[in-house]
């Protein structure tokens, strides 16, 4: 099931399967009181957009372990290349083979098993050594609250720097 983040504007926060929509902006943001539900679910594939205005939206998304998400060029010369080099991708990534070049009218899938805090950007416009500036967006892969909440701690919250 793909499950698009509507309604996001650039540099909010989707909280992706057990989540929604955060009214959160960029740097030092706290989510707070996030309520899960209980039970596994099934793994989820979330879509990010790259945009002919040069953005990628949503900005940031959060999701769990086993999710997967789907970038598409919506228009414009574009790719996706993870800030640590993990992966570099366009029409096809660049670790399965493909080059992972910029261009027009893409779409490609991945998964991710483990958390991780992922920045990516598109090469072209975004400049080098411009952390913040760009052609930037975020993937952060974490674990969530399923339903039990810490009472010591006052239920769950997410930090996003």
């Amino acid at each position: 099931m793909i499950r698009p983040a509507w309604g996001v504007s650039s540099g909010a926060v989707h909280l992706g399967r057990r989540g929604g929509i955060l009214a959160g902006l960029a740097a030092g943001i706290f989510v707070g009181a996030f309520f899960g539900v209980a039970g596994a679910a099934a793994p989820a594939n979330y879509e990010i957009g790259a945009n002919p205005n040069n953005t990628f939206t949503p900005g940031v998304l959060v999701i769990q372990p086993g999710d997967s998400v789907t970038w598409t060029n919506l228009g414009g010369y574009h790719n996706v290349l993870a800030d640590d080099a993990s992966f570099r991708c366009a029409d096809g990534c660049a670790d399965t083979g493909q080059t992972g070049e910029p261009g027009t009218g893409w779409s490609f899938t991945r998964t991710f098993p483990v958390p991780a805090d992922i920045p990516y950007h598109c090469e072209v416009h975004t400049f080098a050594d411009s952390e913040g500036f760009g052609m930037r967006g975020r993937l952060i892969v974490a674990l969530f609250n399923d339903g039990f909440e810490d009472e010591t701690a006052g239920g769950w919250s997410l930090v996003v720097p």
